[in-house]
C-alpha cells in the first residue's frame, strides 16, 4: 500500500477498520470517562470523541461536494466553527457523544462508497489546504489512529497497524529539525525498520543525542504523544532525557517520504477498487 490515488480503495478499507477499533473503545466510555483528560492538553476524552465526529462530517461535506463537481470547505465557518462544535459536543453525555460519532462515521463511509471513480481526483478544501478527494481516506485513517491513542483508554502506539506506522513515519521524520525545542542535535532511529534521521536545532552544540526505539514509539514521540518508556535515549553514551518537542499540529501537508534503499517499514500492496 502507498499514499497514492491508485491505492484509494486500500486506504478506505484501512480507515474503516480503524473506525471499528475506535468505536469499540468509545462504546465503553462512561460519562465520568468522557470528562477525564485525554493525552491532548486541555482536551477531555469527550473533546477527542466530539472532534472525531465533526472531522468525519467535514470529510463527508467535502466529498459530497466533490461528487457535484464543486468545492466546499471542510469547516465552512473556519476554526471558530470547529472549536465551537467540539466544545458543545464534549459537554454532552457519553452515550450521546458516541451515537453522534457513530452516525457521522456512517455518513462518511457512505460517501466513500458513493464516490464515482471520476470524482476521486477532484479538489477539496481541507483545513490543511487544497487536496484531491482521494486523500480523504489517508487523512481519516491518520486522524483515527492518532486520536485513538489520545483517548488514553488502553489503545497504544504499539497497537498501530505496521502498515500505518510504515506510511506515516517517513513523512513525519523530516519535521524533526523544525520542531526541536532544545539546542541539540538529535538522531532518531527506528530500530525495527532501519529508518533514521539526524537533525540539529538552531545553535545546536554538544554531543549527539540518540533516540532509538520501535518505529511506532519513534512516531508517537514525533507526534507529541508520550512514548518515553519504549525509547532508549543516550548522550555521549550515557542515559539522557527524551528531547522536548512542541505539540504536533498536523495541519500542514506532510512531505512525501524520502527515497531510500533501506528496508521499508511496510509492505507495498496492489491497487484495489473501492468497497
Amino acid at each position: 500500500m502507498e499514499v497514492a490515488a491508485g491505492y484509494a480503495g486500500e486506504l478506505v478499507r484501512a480507515a474503516v477498520k480503524a473506525h471499528r477499533r475506535m468505536l469499540e473503545s468509545a462504546s465503553r466510555l462512561t460519562d465520568a470517562d468522557c470528562r477525564r483528560p485525554s493525552l491532548l492538553p486541555g482536551w477531555s476524552r469527550g473533546h477527542v470523541l466530539a472532534h472525531w465526529a465533526r472531522n468525519a462530517d467535514g470529510q463527508s461535506r467535502m466529498l459530497v461536494a466533490a461528487m457535484r463537481g464543486v468545492v466546499t470547505a471542510q469547516y465552512p465557518g473556519g476554526d471558530a466553527q470547529r472549536a465551537a462544535e467540539i466544545e458543545a459536543g464534549a459537554a454532552r453525555p457519553a452515550r450521546v457523544i458516541f451515537d453522534d460519532a457513530r452516525a457521522a462515521i456512517s455518513r462518511l463511509e457512505d460517501a466513500w462508497r458513493q464516490m464515482p471513480a471520476s470524482a476521486w481526483e477532484r479538489p477539496t478544501a481541507a483545513r490543511a489546504g487544497t487536496r484531491p478527494a482521494w486523500l480523504s481516506a489517508w487523512a481519516r485513517w491518520r486522524e483515527t489512529e492518532i486520536h485513538h491513542v489520545d483517548f488514553d483508554n488502553g489503545y497504544t502506539h504499539d497497537q498501530w497497524p505496521a502498515e500505518f506506522t510504515g506510511l506515516l513515519l517517513p513523512r513525519v521524520l523530516p519535521t524533526l529539525q523544525a520542531r526541536l525545542a532544545d539546542q541539540v542535535t538529535v538522531r532518531a532511529e527506528a530500530a525495527d525498520c532501519n529508518l533514521a534521521i539526524t537533525a540539529a536545532a538552531p545553535r545546536a552544540a554538544g554531543d549527539l543525542v540518540i533516540v532509538c526505539g520501535p518505529a511506532s514509539a519513534i512516531l508517537c514521540w514525533l507526534l507529541g504523544r508520550p512514548a518515553a518508556a519504549d525509547l532508549t535515549v543516550t548522550r555521549a553514551g550515557q542515559p539522557w532525557t527524551v528531547p522536548r518537542l512542541p505539540p504536533w499540529a498536523g495541519l500542514a501537508p506532510l512531505p512525501a517520504p524520502p527515497r531510500r534503499a533501506r528496508r521499508p517499514c511496510h509492505h507495498s500492496g496492489s491497487t484495489a477498487t473501492l468497497p
